[in-house]
């Protein structure tokens, strides 16, 4: 997730999509383009991250780039990841790995914000839930359900049919 967001995956496949689409190509055209263009150029930055590089690329604006050396700058300069993979050696030896996944939660929770607020949809918070050390912060939209609507309904229903009472038996 954290790396698609920085190569601006989704982005980029909509709009190539878009683009060929428009251009009326076939669909195997577009997913060999698709996989050309946009699929392999990440799976080709995720490959060279997981092995502790940084892959010189256009794909990733200076602050993506930046973002990735701060996470890998979390490890020791002379660690080196079990079977020359971070996706295996996660598995292997998570201990080793709490200040990345402190650093990844931190850049994550601006991508979160920022998908929340792209949103624009009215959210309130509603609080948070705390379990074996793992926070989570609950967050609603603003807009009722069903059950609230039904209840405020029913509710006015009921308010109507009072005050009507009330006023015929003063008549």
């Amino acid at each position: 997730m954290f790396l698609n967001h920085l190569c601006d995956k989704n982005e980029n496949l909509d709009d190539l999509q878009k683009i060929l689409a428009a251009e009326d190509h076939n669909k195997d055209v577009i997913k060999d383009k698709v996989r050309e263009e946009v699929l392999e150029p990440c799976n080709q930055i995720k490959l060279s991250i997981s092995k502790k590089k940084t892959l010189e690329t256009d794909r990733l604006d200076n602050i993506s780039k930046v973002k990735l050396q701060t996470l890998l700058s979390m490890y020791e300069t002379d660690y080196k990841f079990q079977k020359d993979s971070i996706y295996y050696d996660v598995k292997a030896h998570p201990l080793n790995h709490f200040k990345t996944f402190y650093k990844l939660q931190e850049l994550c929770e601006s991508i979160v914000n920022f998908h929340i607020l792209k949103s624009k949809k009215p959210l309130r918070f509603e609080g948070t839930i705390e379990s074996d050390g793992i926070g989570v912060s609950i967050i609603k939209q603003n807009t009722p359900t069903i059950e609230e609507l039904l209840q405020t309904s029913i509710s006015n229903n009921l308010q109507l049919r009072i005050h009507m009472k009330s006023s015929t038996l003063r008549i």
